[in-house]
């Protein structure tokens, strides 16, 4: 969908307030982040104020930024204001795999609802890096595969006894990027001429490179519905 698109939906909740952010993570989330008030200038009414923190790689992750002082620190100053409404973070692990536990995001958690009970929470998820090693099918696949078994991580927290009134929102951008890709493959992207190129071109996001113009767009758009879905009520 294309950027007008977004702004119309947007203009839909002209009347509703927008709310307070914090986002927190590596570069296959923190960049989609920061496109979002582009977003929300568009629609007449909504107020939409963010802060990011942000740490490369795998130190993005929710467990390492708690376990680095610095980040740790950086993000509990932000959140100590007791103001933060909407919180978001990545998908918790490292070196390619999930983690296994909540832990990580627990902990998160549990300090941003300390300062404002009322906090909201998004996890993304983001794609896998180095997609020029796969093709589109296999690729396909197994983001698929990581969301299937992401849905219990998910049902996991939302049956937390610690978090019984706690809205929890999965934003699975990473699927919105296969779809591209299939899309692109099929002949249905043609102002893009190339799927992988150098770094300055790779539309994908190889990891060393960071994110593209196309990723980035279309992980905008799934981020945007899921803060649309939270402001429409």
């Amino acid at each position: 969908m294309a950027r007008s698109s977004i702004a119309l939906l947007l203009l839909t909740v002209a009347s509703t307030a927008g709310y307070k952010c914090l986002f927190i993570g590596h570069s296959f989330f923190v960049p989609i982040s920061k496109k979002l008030p582009g977003l929300a200038a568009s629609a007449t009414g909504v107020t939409h104020e963010q802060r990011t923190v942000f740490s490369g790689g795998v130190s993005g992750s929710p467990s390492r930024m708690w376990e680095s002082d610095d980040k740790r620190i950086a993000t509990q100053t932000i959140l100590d204001g007791g103001d933060i409404e909407l919180f978001g973070m990545t998908v918790d692990g490292s070196d390619g795999a999930m983690a296994t536990t909540t832990e990580g995001y627990e902990n998160w958690m549990d300090y941003a609802l300390s300062k404002n009970p009322s906090t909201i929470f998004m996890i993304g998820v983001p794609w896998p890096d180095f997609p020029r090693d796969y093709d589109s099918l296999t690729y396909a696949a197994m983001v698929r595969g990581d969301y299937t078994r992401l849905d219990g991580i998910f049902a996991s927290l939302r049956a937390n006894p610690k978090y019984p009134n706690v809205t929890i929102i999965e934003n699975p951008y990473a699927l919105a990027v296969i779809e591209a890709r299939l899309l692109f493959e099929a002949g249905g992207i043609p102002d893009v001429s190339s799927l992988f190129g150098g770094c300055d071109e790779d539309v994908t996001g190889e990891s060393p490179c960071g994110t593209r113009s196309l990723t980035i767009t279309r992980a905008t758009e799934a981020t945007s519905f899921r803060t649309l879905r939270l402001w429409c009520g």
